[in-house]
Order: structure tokens, then C-alpha cells, then sequence
């Protein structure tokens, strides 16, 4: 039996796995030869094994061998401590990052309820239509699927890391002997030679303990954005990784799930709790699988990530857009609109740059192709925003006026320091009343209000470079001089 010298020469690494390929050379005189490959990571799936090659042979058959393989210690303690340090890091950062969706979906769901509340009222002062309604709710749902979609994910990531983690602290408590055990492979190849010459062999196999997480630097220049899509692998194969050729894949190795159409009803609401759609109706599901050839060998030791791969670099259009909150916001925060290109860009981190200036960093969920999304929120110190109190005038109620009324006119004020047009969404609020005795009346003429729902009023305008955009608007508020409102008016 002659035993085969390989390495791991090529990796095409998914997101949540890699099949990974080693090579080897042997040169063999006419005939029929048993082969041994060792070495191989016992994490490695044994029913994914495969052999091919090039040569003059015939390939008879293949047989897999567990067997284990005794280490030294000494060196092995501190290495595995580094690993185990990086995973449970990971894994606190996506456990906090779990608590901020939780805490977006219970304000999701605070939302509904109170929206809920209030639509009897709503629709019977004619506020709101039941299609305005409609559309509303299906937007909560969207947003709650979303979030939900969001959370099975990172549960998924969670356990994927945590069994990892299982793994280090098994090798930890192995090594704390004098000699440390570990299970790996045995290849066992017959073939038969026609004659004489050398032949090459390839060993391919699927392990779940690689994988790569996006990342993307984006640098906006002039109504572009220059997107470099990046990959940091991750090798937890306890195989090193020396000049390998990397194939990066947006793929997965799950297999595809099925979803059957559930009927959708609608019927009158008639209070109580609205039952959310059927998650299989309303989750979006992105086809397409993108990979990447990096131009160049990559090394990732055993246990590590490796630095930043560029993918590709591409250039997508990009415009910026402004908004301010009357109410809360003191400044206007501009940000860019950028639209995708033709392949989707997988959840990951985003480095934010504006003409190569840093601007910040966050992160960015699925985005389809051609699908638009937002990024780089900054102040516009170019940009002065001002609200106004122009008017407030009370009337009390009389001996035979039982109402009281307040009437209020407000400014907005927006001033334009920059060289360019800039196009800012506006909004401002008023009250919005949940008492029939309690009236709001917004003067609506001349507004040209993009929006307006539960108060909240929405504007769109294009302020010139150096010129300034003024709103004003006016409502009153008229109740019976029994009650008092809460919380009371300025």
C-alpha cells in the first residue's frame, strides 16, 4: 500500500460551509495499486467524499476510515483559547445584536396595538378608509415577518457557533493531558494503471465548520457610489489553509424548503386582535446564486479568519437625500440613496466613505438586484432647519359657549448653504385627537402635504442651491370645557 502526499489546494466556501479540495501525485508502474490519503479532518462530512484525477488509471474503488491522530500538547492551549475567545465574541455580538430586533419588535407590535385601538374611531370621523387601514397593517406585517425572518437567522448563527464552541472546549479538556487525541480520516483508493506514468489525484469533501461573511466598503462620489464587495473566510476545518484557490459562493448547503400557499382571508373587524398573515405568503425568497474567483492564492491557518478578499468593485448610481423632523431633530441628516446592480448583495457590515472621507459604519440587510437601499445618515451642516411658533391664540369658554378653543400657526424654515439642489423629505406633527368631544382641524389649503397620517404631516421639496423653502400651516383645537386633555397643549 502506498500512501499519497496531499494539500488542500482549492476551497469553494458557501455561507455556512466549504467543499474543500486536496491534491496529490504519484507516479506507479502498470497494474493494480492500493492508495491511502491520511490525514484528513474528521469533521469533514464521510458521506461527501469524492475522487477524481488525471492519468493513465482506472479508479476501482473507494473506502473511508475513521482513526485517530495523537498531538503534543504544549503548543495547542493558547492557540485553541484565541479561537475560543473569537467565537464567544461573535457570539455576544450577534446575542446584542438579537436584543436590538426584540426591542424592535415588541415597538412593532406596541404600534399595532395602539393603531388597532384607534382605527374604530378613526374610520368613523372619517380620518382613514379601510384601505388606507389595509395597507397600513400589511406594512406591519411585512415589517414584523421581516424582523422575525431576521431573528430565525441569527438563532441559526447562534447555534452554529455555540456547537463550535462544544468542539474547542472538548479539544481544550483533551489537551489538558499529556497527549491529545483527534479523529480524522484514512482514504483508502484501488486503481488500476494501463501503464506506467504518473497520476493525479483529487480528493474532494464537504465540511460545515468553514464559511465567509460579507462586508463592503462604500465611497460616494459626485451621484455614484463605489461598492467594494468584500470576504473574510472563516476555517474552523482544523486543516491549514496554505495558497489555496478560493471560489467564494453566495450559496448555501441546506437544502431548499418548499412552501405550500396557505388560503388568505379577510373579513370586517370587528375589534380584538388581528391575526398576522401567513408568514409563507408575505416572506420575499431572493433567487440566484453569485460566486466569486479570487485572483489569488489565499492562506487561512486552522482556527482563523482571514483579511479582508476583495470580490469586486463596482460602481452603482447614488443620489442624496435630506430629512428633518421638526419636532425632535435640531439639525437636517442627509443620506444616500444608492441602487443596486445586477447581483444581490448578501447581509453584512458597510463602511461608509464620502469622497473618501470616513463617515461612519453599519449594516445592511439583503438587498435584491436593482433594488434601492440607504446608508451613510450624517448631519448637513450645509443645511439650516428652524421651527417656528408664529401664533397661539385661546379662546375660553363663555357663559353661553361651552367650548374652548386654541389655534395655533407654525413656520418651518428651511435654508440651502450648499452649491447644489438638494431634495428633502419635511415632516412635522400635530395632534391627533382619540376623543370625539376633542376636534383637531388642520387648514389644508395651499399645504401640498406628500402625506399625512395619525397627524404626522409629511413634505417633499427641491430647495436651490443658496435658497430657502418656508411652510406654514395652522390647525386648531376645539373641546368642551369639561374635559381636559392629556397631555396639555403648549
Amino acid at each position: 500500500m502506498k500512501e499519497v502526499e496531499t494539500r488542500v489546494a482549492r476551497a469553494v466556501v458557501l455561507l455556512d460551509g466549504a467543499r474543500v479540495t486536496r491534491t496529490g501525485k504519484v507516479t506507479l508502474p502498470a497494474g493494480t495499486h492500493e492508495l491511502v490519503i491520511r490525514g484528513v479532518t474528521g469533521l469533514a462530512q464521510v458521506d461527501t467524499f469524492r475522487v477524481g484525477g488525471r492519468g493513465p488509471a482506472v479508479l476501482l474503488s473507494i473506502d473511508v476510515k475513521s482513526e485517530t491522530k495523537v498531538y503534543e500538547p504544549e503548543d495547542e492551549v493558547r492557540h485553541l483559547r484565541d479561537q475560543l475567545e473569537q467565537l464567544e465574541l461573535q457570539v455576544k455580538e450577534l446575542e446584542d445584536r438579537r436584543d436590538v430586533e426584540n426591542i424592535a419588535l415588541s415597538q412593532l407590535e406596541m404600534t399595532s396595538t395602539e393603531y388597532t385601538t384607534t382605527l374604530a374611531p378613526l374610520l368613523a370621523e372619517g380620518q382613514t378608509d379601510v384601505g388606507a387601514a389595509s395597507t397600513f397593517l400589511s406594512k406591519i406585517d411585512a415589517m414584523r415577518a421581516e424582523i422575525q425572518d431576521t431573528l430565525r437567522d441569527i438563532d441559526v448563527k447562534i447555534e452554529d457557533l455555540k456547537r463550535e464552541i462544544d468542539a474547542l472546549r472538548e479539544n481544550l479538556d483533551s489537551v489538558g493531558g499529556t497527549v491529545r487525541t483527534e479523529d480524522v480520516y484514512s482514504i483508502f483508493v484501488r486503481v488500476e494503471m494501463k501503464k506506467q506514468g504518473n497520476l493525479e489525484l483529487d480528493l474532494t469533501y464537504h465540511v460545515s465548520d468553514a464559511r465567509w461573511t460579507p462586508s463592503y466598503d462604500v465611497d460616494i462620489i459626485s451621484g455614484k457610489a463605489r461598492v467594494k464587495r468584500l470576504a473574510h473566510i472563516v476555517n474552523y476545518t482544523r486543516e491549514d489553509w496554505n495558497d489555496v484557490s478560493i471560489v467564494v459562493s453566495t450559496a448555501t448547503s441546506r437544502p431548499a424548503k418548499i412552501e405550500r400557499p396557505e388560503p388568505w382571508y379577510i373579513d370586517e373587524d370587528r375589534g380584538g386582535y388581528l391575526e398576522k398573515a401567513p408568514s409563507g405568503f408575505i416572506r420575499r425568497t431572493l433567487g440566484g446564486v453569485t460566486t466569486y474567483e479570487v485572483p489569488a492564492t489565499v492562506t487561512v491557518p486552522a482556527g482563523e479568519t482571514s483579511s479582508p478578499i476583495l470580490l469586486m468593485e463596482e460602481e452603482m448610481e447614488a443620489k442624496t437625500l435630506h430629512y428633518w423632523y421638526a419636532d425632535e431633530m435640531a439639525e437636517v441628516v442627509a443620506h444616500e440613496e444608492v441602487t443596486n446592480g445586477d447581483t444581490t448583495m448578501i447581509e453584512g457590515s458597510v463602511r461608509v466613505f464620502r469622497e473618501g472621507e470616513y463617515v461612519g459604519e453599519t449594516t445592511m440587510p439583503v438587498v435584491a438586484p436593482h433594488e434601492t437601499f440607504k446608508l451613510g445618515a450624517r448631519t448637513a451642516y450645509d443645511v439650516k432647519a428652524e421651527k417656528k411658533l408664529r401664533q397661539r391664540v385661546v379662546e375660553k369658554a363663555g357663559l353661553t359657549r361651552g367650548k374652548k378653543r386654541r389655534s395655533y400657526e407654525y413656520e418651518l424654515k428651511i435654508e440651502n448653504f450648499s452649491e447644489q439642489d438638494i431634495e428633502i423629505d419635511i415632516l412635522d406633527r400635530i395632534p391627533h385627537s382619540q376623543d370625539a368631544e376633542i376636534e383637531v382641524r388642520l387648514d389644508r389649503e395651499g399645504l401640498d402635504l406628500e402625506e399625512e397620517n395619525v397627524g404626522v404631516l409629511k413634505w417633499r421639496r427641491t430647495v436651490p442651491a443658496g435658497e430657502k423653502e418656508i411652510i406654514t400651516y395652522r390647525f386648531e383645537v376645539v373641546w368642551d370645557k369639561d374635559i381636559i386633555i392629556t397631555p396639555p397643549l403648549p
